[in-house]
Order: C-alpha cells, then sequence, then structure tokens
C-alpha cells in the first residue's frame, strides 16, 4: 500500500532533515513518490496503463510492472544510494 503524497508522508513520520530516516524509510518515500509518478503517467497513456507491483512465492519482485497495450514494461531497481542521499 503506497500513501499517495510522499511529502506528507514523511511530514507523518517527523523527517524534516534527511539524516533523521534510515536509507529503508528513504526509500518507501522514493518507491512512493515513484509510484505516484508512475501512475499518473499510465493514465495520461490512451488508452490507460495499468500498474502493477509483482513479487513470486519465492520472494524476488518487480518494483512496478506497467501494463499498456498487451506489453509488459518492468521498472526495477528503485533504490536510495546512501552517497546521494547525503
Amino acid at each position: 500500500m503506497y500513501f499517495l503524497d510522499s511529502g506528507l508522508t514523511a511530514h507523518l513520520m517527523d523527517l524534516a532533515h534527511p539524516d533523521a530516516a534510515s536509507p529503508a524509510q528513504w526509500g518507501m518515500l522514493l518507491e512512493t513518490y515513484v509510484a505516484m509518478a508512475l501512475q499518473v503517467h499510465a493514465a495520461l497513456l490512451e488508452p490507460p496503463a495499468r500498474l502493477y507491483h509483482w513479487r513470486a512465492p519465492g520472494g524476488r519482485e518487480i518494483d512496478f510492472l506497467l501494463e499498456w497495450q498487451g506489453r509488459l514494461l518492468p521498472v526495477e531497481e528503485v533504490k536510495v544510494q546512501e552517497e546521494v542521499r547525503r
């Protein structure tokens, strides 16, 4: 599940400064931001694309999977890098 606004989520988590959160928390916020941006772009396509998250029973996953006109586009490696965050 994703909150729709990563800025509001950061505020509710009291993350006013970059050092206030762990890389995992920043990763969650980044994935939320990317999910909402992809959802906007998917809705603008004609016909609209569908956005999914995919996880195999063994734990492997694809962060985002766009389905459009019978094609699948995986979007993977939405990650926060420690050196970029600072």
